[in-house]
């Protein structure tokens, strides 16, 4: 929840924050913020939909515990939909993320906010942002999601060594 509302806020600063002259929606900031935002909706779209990238992964983790027979079946439907249509399509922060794919939307709006704020404050000496690329960013939710499936894969891997002694 903490790191929700932080992202929030951050989020605002970022989209709110320009020239002490920001009365005109034409300023430099304005134009700057729109740029940052244009960018980087097409960096974390191509990050997210990349072969391995961040909904690949997401779709392996979503199907680790699987044991049904459809298993490789469902994480290639999952990857197939790994498009900026899609899977991949930015979602703005407000409750509107599609069921069972909350911690995929979460994380490329992370990535979206990070590498807004990269942009705009390459240095962090403005915004005292966090200084990790925004690429490797990740939500509590996140991490969570990336530590069960290798706790999953790990005693995959165990019970097959058992079966094989």
């Amino acid at each position: 929840m903490k790191k929700f509302i932080v992202t929030a806020l951050m989020l605002c600063c970022i989209l709110f924050t320009g020239p002490s002259n920001a009365s005109s929606a034409h300023t430099p900031g304005h134009g700057a913020i729109k740029a940052a935002t244009k960018k980087c909706e097409a960096d974390v779209g191509k990050l997210c939909t990349q072969d391995g990238g961040t909904c690949h992964q997401f779709c392996e983790a979503i199907n680790a515990n699987s044991t049904s027979k459809a298993k490789t079946r469902h994480i290639e439907n999952c990857k197939r939909e790994c498009t900026v249509e899609k899977r991949c399509k930015l979602k703005p922060v407000g409750g509107n993320d599609t069921p069972g794919n909350k911690e995929l939307e979460a994380q490329t709006r992370e990535q979206l906010v990070a590498c807004i704020a990269e942009i705009r404050d390459p240095k962090g000496t403005k915004s005292g942002r966090d200084m990790s690329p925004w690429q490797e960013r990740e939500t509590h939710s996140w991490k969570k999601l990336m530590e069960a499936t290798k706790k999953a894969e790990a005693k995959k891997e165990a019970s097959a060594e058992e079966t094989v002694d």
